[in-house]
């Protein structure tokens, strides 16, 4: 399992709502490895909204 960069931490450090920097802190999941549900692709790319996403 991948961890953050630097930057994601340094976002999540500005935001003032404990539950929801905790939600923004998880690492990648494995049963989510192309991240289509969490948004957190396990191979750090960027996750693509489409179509069946909307």
């Amino acid at each position: 399992m991948e961890t953050l960069t630097q930057e994601q931490l340094r976002a999540a450090a500005r935001i003032q709502n404990p539950e929801v920097r905790a939600i923004v802190l998880q690492p990648p999941s494995d049963t989510d490895p192309n991240g289509s549900y969490t948004g957190v692709p396990a191979d750090g790319s960027k996750p693509v909204q489409d179509a069946d996403d909307l």
